[in-house]
Formats: structure tokens, C-alpha cells, sequence
């Protein structure tokens, strides 16, 4: 794989900055437009808040609106360039051979990212989704406890910890609730906590492989995991309908097809790609928890790892742009290439309606958000 500058990085970070339009919040330049992510309590049912997340804008908008809606919404990010240091379950043929399905926990991919470029300047760019979050999140949890009706234990344990500690003391005891088992918890962050000194700690970003479907629904990457009694077994696990739905990759802002999608998702190792984001913050009254949990909707490679004859292929941010601007590094908004799907749930529906711009549509993209 090309070794890529800083300087290249930076500039590629500044473009997906200039996305802002695209997703509720970009985090190139978020420090610079004053948006970050806040935790706030919301009634979606009269008489009962609940702690949600949002994006508080440096205008002081807030998005996505909560009006109107019953419940939580998904909040669409977009990283920096990173680097992917591990896929696990990204390749259907090796989840194929490695499934068990004796086990208890769902079908997911797991991708840990970490630094592209200035780790010092990644690590800065990403804090709005690390120690800015769990300030947010601690802040939320003072003033208005987990509002989980019941949730006794973790509150007084909340309020006990708040007024016992300093403003610090109280963030950093948060932190480590997060990053353990049981509720509060924060999935994504559980490698970044422990030893803070080691400032390449990945970020773990999951995907649900198998979501539920209407009906138990084949798909054209089905073939891939391997034999189809390796499909039944991964769909006996689940337990009910569902569909195959592997990570939807880019390269060359095109997603990648099921002919080549095995190839290409074994080389993501080493790779040097952004990520769009969903996130939301889940609470579950019955067995009273609260979960903030980032999932992945997509990947955009930027460089491939090794071992692939595609490992020179460049995913340049601009689509059409002019050549003076590609020259400069600037370039209208108007230019930039589309990385953001329109919602996380309309992503599919939108490729069925006007499909991919080369007559393929959804037989030919396939179903893989």
C-alpha cells in the first residue's frame, strides 16, 4: 500500500469536513463550526423523559429535531480518515468458517480503527467521540440520573459519585462505567479506556450482520459465507427472520458488488478509510438499561491494504471536481462526492428507487445497509 503523507491525510480530513451538509455531525472540523455531541433528557412520552443524543450546532440548533418524533433518534456521523487495525466478520468466507452457532451473541462485525496521520491531531479530531462524549454523557447523568423509571441502584450510586467527587473525579468515574459490563454503558469506547497514555488505543465500531427482516430474506452475498448449511445455522441462531446484510464498502465511490466483495473485505487490515456512523442512545425500561452504541453504516476506502490487486485504488473525496481545484485543495461543496447515504434507513430504498447511476438498481447493488 502507498505510504501516505500527513500532509495528504490532512488535506483528504479538510474535504470530508466540508460533508457537513451530509450527516448530522462530521467530525473533521466539528471543533471549528462549535458543534458537539450533547446528552439530553426528552419527553417522547408526556411524563417520562429520556436521555437522548444529539448534535448542539455552534449556532445553537439542534439536530436531529425531537419534535414530532416517539422515540430516540439515529444521529448519522462521519470519522476522519483512520487506519483499520483489525476486521473481524467483515469476511464472509472466514465469519463462515469461524461461526458458532452455539454461541450466544449475535452476528456482528467488529472494526477497530485507529490513528491516520498525526496521531496527536487524530486523537484531537476524535475526542468529540471519546472523552467530549463522556463528558456529555456524565452531565447528563448528574443532573438527570439514567431516567429509567425504577433504575434505584444506579441512581444513588449516580448521585452518591456526584456529590462526593470533584467535577474530574466524577467524569473519570463515569468513564469507567461506561466501558464495563452493565448499564450505563458505552460499547465503542471499551478499548479506549485503561492506560490513556497510549494514545493509538483503537475505537471498536460493530455491525449487525443479520438484522431482522419481515421474512427470512437470501441476498446475492449469501453465497459467500460458504456452504448453505452454514447460512442455516447462522440463521437458526438468530432465531428468526433475517437477512445477511455485510458491511457496505467503497472504493473508488462505488459500493463494492458480491463478485468482489470477498476479496476486497480480507484486505481491510491496514487499510485507510473513514467510516459513517450511526449513533444512538438506547434505553430499555424492562431490564433497565442505557446504552450509547455506535454502529457502523458504511465504509469509504481511501487506500487498501496489501495483498490485493486493488491495493492501489484511491478514494478521492471530490467527484468532478475541477482540475484547479483538486490542484489547490479547494473546491466548491457542490463537488463533493456523496459519502453519506441520505438516512440510515433509506439508504437501501433510495438505491431501489434510482439506482446506482449505471442502470444496475437494487439487483445490482445488492442489500447490504
Amino acid at each position: 500500500m502507498p505510504t501516505q503523507s500527513n500532509a495528504r491525510i490532512a488535506a483528504l480530513n479538510e474535504r470530508i469536513s466540508l460533508a457537513k451538509d451530509m450527516a448530522d455531525f462530521v467530525v473533521p472540523g466539528a471543533v471549528s463550526r462549535g458543534d458537539k455531541l450533547k446528552v439530553v433528557a426528552h419527553e417522547f412520552q408526556p411524563g417520562r423523559k429520556e436521555l437522548t443524543l444529539v448534535v448542539k450546532g455552534g449556532d445553537g440548533t439542534v439536530r436531529p429535531t425531537l419534535e414530532g418524533r416517539n422515540s430516540a433518534p439515529i444521529v448519522k456521523l462521519i470519522t476522519p480518515l483512520c487506519t483499520i487495525n483489525a476486521a473481524f466478520g467483515v469476511s464472509p468466507a472466514r465469519f463462515g468458517k469461524y461461526f458458532d452457532p452455539d454461541s450466544t451473541q449475535k452476528p456482528n462485525a467488529a472494526l477497530y480503527v485507529g490513528p491516520a496521520g498525526d496521531v496527536d491531531k487524530w486523537n484531537a479530531a476524535m475526542a468529540a467521540i471519546d472523552g467530549q462524549l463522556v463528558e456529555a454523557f456524565a452531565t447528563a447523568l448528574k443532573k438527570d440520573g439514567t431516567c429509567i423509571p425504577k433504575d434505584t441502584a444506579t441512581n444513588s450510586a449516580i448521585a452518591k459519585k456526584a456529590k462526593a467527587l470533584g467535577k474530574k473525579e466524577f467524569v473519570e468515574w463515569v468513564e469507567d462505567e461506561l466501558a464495563g459490563h452493565g448499564s450505563p454503558h458505552c460499547a465503542h469506547l471499551g478499548k479506549r479506556m485503561g492506560d490513556r497514555s497510549d494514545k493509538t488505543a483503537p475505537f471498536n465500531f460493530r455491525k449487525n450482520l443479520f438484522p431482522t427482516a419481515d421474512t427470512m430474506t437470501d441476498t446475492p452475498y449469501d453465497a459467500l459465507i460458504g456452504p448453505p448449511e452454514r447460512l442455516e445455522a447462522v440463521r437458526r441462531q438468530v432465531g428468526g427472520p433475517c437477512r445477511y446484510a455485510p458491511v457496505p464498502i467503497y472504493v473508488e465511490g462505488k459500493m463494492v458488488l458480491p463478485e468482489e466483495y470477498e476479496t476486497v473485505a480480507a484486505q481491510l487490515q491496514n487499510s485507510t478509510a473513514y467510516l459513517e456512523l450511526g449513533a444512538k442512545l438506547f434505553t430499555i425500561v424492562q431490564n433497565k438499561v442505557l446504552a450509547l452504541k455506535l454502529f457502523v453504516l458504511k465504509v469509504v476506502v481511501f487506500a487498501l491494504g496489501e495483498g490485493t490487486n486493488r491495493n492501489d485504488a484511491v478514494v478521492d473525496v471530490f467527484d468532478g471536481a475541477p482540475a484547479a481545484a483538486r490542484g489547490s485543495g479547494e473546491a466548491d461543496e457542490a463537488d463533493i462526492l456523496d459519502v453519506v447515504a441520505s438516512t440510515a434507513l433509506d439508504a437501501v430504498e433510495a438505491a431501489d428507487n434510482a439506482g446506482d447511476g449505471e442502470g444496475g438498481g437494487a439487483a445490482k447493488r445488492a442489500r447490504t445497509e
